[in-house]
């Protein structure tokens, strides 16, 4: 198989955009087919209780650990705090537990995990989680050869792993016999290899197609098989589950219905979980595997999405979506390490050509202002105020008895921005917490405009005057028409993105670090193997790791893998021209500039009064 071919498995075309030759006859029925998809959700939330076990192993005699209890504890608070679990409905087995029948023995795993099931009714949902090491074995020879899985109990004896193991078909058939409808099993159980055991567990095929056969029960794995569970010391979890808390407590809902459902869930740790991995630890790759049920039939509702509790920049450690405020006051949220695809595809409505498909991996820990900067931001640095839209500018009729210090600063160009960027970095506050200002690349951007959205907008499919400050007056494709401002308005007076970003569409356009090029920086994709249709994104984000993690074959060089991850991870195009990269369309612009793959260039000292920035801040004990 060539290269061309290995990439269009890859990521091929992103049909998960809604095909834009619909109808909006059509649209409205998808509506209304949203709109009763998201009270089944609701439905299956109310109609019945939600059980969790939750197992985690650090002290095991050989080869012990350090983040799986802590891992369990955080599912378990997490559940209860932030998912709505009773307290009384989540039973956590640990090595650290008092009682002696809740530690992870053997006997108890089997006898508490039992017990507990029996006692879920057909409205319960059920969560199963175990974090420690786990393992395969072999058993039979030639067509009755098979491989076991199996999870480590904290007695299990590597020198006897079959009479000291609980098999995963054992959990299976617990869950077999539970009469829960909707069942859920989470193994992080290959963390920095096997104790004792040849090699880490996984789902081989035999193993999945056992768990297929369970009723109601959908599994996931933290990784493929030969792949390790890998652990962020300094986070001190596993990262398939921070991951995966980040995605319950709203990070994967991804079509902002307020209700986290297990599609969004995988979705969001075969995003994020490879990105994470390979920036802590370079060369190692980890992907997150799902095994679905045959019966199951659409998707499980997970949790609500409840308000986010304030954070501060005291934390000890952010984690994405956490804010800070700067020496001068400007909030920056930490974006997650992540995949995506950036571009649009052909059939998006005033898609140009310039907008082609490209496969991004954002490795870097940034923060991004939450919103552009401000009048009264510039200011506070540069000494002066050059935006249009003030009470001393030309714009001053427009803005009578206003206050705009908190409007976007416009009338800035690419090098006026760019020095923002340097004097608020030599600030003496920000020198001492070894902070650095730039300009966002423009994949960056996208990424942070998307949030986690595949269609045109991060709200959707359209976007209105309630949504964005945009030319309202001409609205989009089939979004309603309504009053146009014509002119900047307050940063943050629309509701934040699923990243917490304001004003990512309209109100002021914004200046990217890129050098323009027709080519968008990211790694190619091309579509040749037309019989294959992917129209989802679980499916695209699968083809894109079979893709990065292919074998190195005669095919398939070191040197092409090498170039090809090189290509995706946090391009940045630097042509040598002087044309810069604008993006996200303004209060002014056709709204179909606005769009979240719309692109625009002007030239390195142009200035204009819809066009400003916003900026990502690095710091050096951030980490990648």
């Amino acid at each position: 198989m060539n290269l061309e071919k290995l990439i269009i498995l890859s990521l091929s075309v992103f049909t998960l955009f809604v095909n834009s030759s619909t109808t909006a006859q059509e649209q409205i029925a998808t509506g209304n087919a949203q709109q009763k998809f998201s009270k089944d959700l609701e439905k299956q939330l109310t109609s019945g209780r939600r059980l969790a076990i939750v197992v985690g192993i650090d002290a095991y005699p050989k080869n012990p650990l350090k983040c799986c209890v802590k891992d369990a504890t955080l599912l378990a608070s997490t559940l209860r705090d932030r998912c709505g679990y009773d307290p009384d409905g989540i039973l956590e087995m640990t090595d650290r537990q008092e009682d002696p029948n809740l530690r992870p023995t053997l006997n108890n795993l089997r006898h508490q995990i039992r017990r507990f099931l029996s006692d879920a009714t057909p409205n319960d949902t059920v969560l199963v989680s175990f974090s420690g090491h786990g393992g395969l074995r072999s058993e039979g020879v030639g067509e009755n050869f098979k491989l076991i899985g199996y999870v480590c109990p904290i007695d299990f004896d590597g020198t006897r792993e079959k009479e000291t193991s609980l098999p995963v078909d054992d959990l299976r058939q617990m869950l077999q016999e539970c009469l829960a409808a909707q069942k859920l099993l989470i193994l992080d159980s290959c963390h920095s290899g096997s104790a004792g055991a040849a090699s880490g567990f996984t789902i081989a095929e035999n193993v999945g197609h056992a768990l297929q056969k369970a009723q109601g029960l959908i599994t996931f794995a933290a990784c493929r098989r030969d792949e390790v569970s890998s652990e962020d010391r300094e986070a001190g979890h596993g990262a398939f589950t921070l991951s995966f808390v980040q995605g319950l407590e709203g990070s994967a809902d991804f079509d902002q219905n307020r209700i986290v459902d297990s599609d969004e869930l995988y979705r969001h740790v075969l995003a994020e979980v490879p990105a994470n991995v390979s920036a802590l630890y370079p060369g190692r790759n980890q992907t997150p595997v799902r095994v679905i049920g045959q019966d199951v039939v659409g998707v499980f509702a997970l949790a609500p999405v409840l308000p986010k509790p304030k954070a501060t920049a005291a934390l000890a450690r952010m984690k994405p979506g956490n804010i800070m405020k700067n020496s001068i006051g400007m909030p920056l949220v930490l974006l997650p390490r992540s995949n995506y695809i950036k571009g649009s595809v052909k059939s998006e409505y005033k898609r140009r050509p310039d907008e082609e498909l490209r496969a991004v991996i954002i490795a870097k820990r940034i923060l991004m202002g939450v919103h552009e900067v401000t009048q009264a931001e510039f200011e506070a640095v540069m000494g002066h105020n050059p935006s249009y839209h003030s009470r001393d500018n030309d714009g001053a009729d427009a803005v009578t008895d206003l206050k705009t210090g908190r409007f976007p600063v416009e009338q800035v160009s690419w090098t006026d921005a760019v020095e923002f960027c340097r004097k608020l970095s030599n600030q003496p506050e920000e020198l001492s917490a070894t902070r650095v200002y730039r300009l966002p690349t423009e994949s960056e951007w996208e990424f942070a405009c998307r949030a986690g959205s595949a269609l045109a907008f991060s709200t959707g499919q359209i976007i209105d005057g309630s949504q964005a400050n945009i030319r309202a007056d001409q609205p989009y494709w089939y979004a309603r028409r309504s009053e146009w401002l014509k002119r900047t308005k307050t940063v943050g007076s629309h509701s934040p993105n699923q990243f917490g970003l304001c004003d990512m569409h309209g109100n002021v356009a914004e200046w990217c670090l890129d050098d323009y090029n027709e080519q968008p920086s990211g790694l190619h994709l091309i579509r040749m193997d037309t019989s294959h249709d992917v129209s989802d994104p679980v499916e695209i984000l699968e083809h894109m790791h079979e893709l990065l993690n292919a074998p190195i074959t005669l095919q398939f060089t070191v040197e092409q893998k090498h170039n090809m991850w090189k290509e995706a991870t946090d391009p940045l195009c630097k042509s040598g021209g002087k044309s810069k990269v604008i993006r996200g369309g303004s209060y002014l612009s056709d709204v179909a500039q606005c769009r979240s793959a719309a692109r625009k260039f002007q030239p390195q000292d142009y200035a204009h009064k819809a066009l400003g920035f916003r900026v990502v801040c690095e710091q050096s004990n951030m980490g990648r």
